[in-house]
């Protein structure tokens, strides 16, 4: 029963968080495993300790059942392509696998698979293991242009 829901759970997440990427990108994104350090040269409009302050905000909102928590700072694109109740679906299987988020252990800032993106990937942990969460910018912008949620290891939400 335990590995229907996480199954179920993960599903949920991942289709979710996949209608994000399209509007973004067109594409899949390629995010792998959490980066071991920074990408030397990367320079990023919004700095390593905003978009950290960013993700917190977030996940109190994933956290509290807060949409206008979780999608702050999402460009238009973004808020167009995922509603309210797609995300109270999201949270409600994201919390019943994952638990509650607890804190941001390390943030990276990596290149992203678009050059004209930078990718923050935020190590948390949430009551029952550690989650990677991935915001990416604009390299000068402000505005968060893709949203996707991962275990550490590089497996996506919805991988069994």
């Amino acid at each position: 029963m335990n590995t229907i829901l996480r199954t179920v759970s993960r599903f949920l997440v991942a289709a979710a968080l996949a209608l994000t990427a399209p509007a973004c990108t067109g594409q899949k994104i390629d995010i792998g495993e959490y980066p071991a350090a920074d990408d030397v040269g990367v320079v990023a409009e919004v700095s390593k300790e905003e978009a950290t302050a960013v993700a917190n905000v977030a996940m109190e909102g994933m956290n509290e059942g807060d949409f206008a928590k979780w999608t702050t700072r999402w460009d238009e694109s973004m808020t167009g392509a995922i509603k309210e109740p797609a995300f109270q679906e999201l949270r409600s299987g994201f919390l019943e696998t994952y638990g509650a988020f607890e804190s941001i252990v390390s943030t990276r800032l990596t290149e992203g698979q678009d050059p004209k993106n930078v990718r923050f990937s935020f190590l948390m942990q949430h009551e029952k293991g550690l989650v990677v969460l991935v915001h990416a910018y604009p390299k000068d912008g402000e505005e968060i242009v893709g949203v996707h949620m991962r275990e550490p290891n590089g497996d996506d939400l919805d991988a069994e």
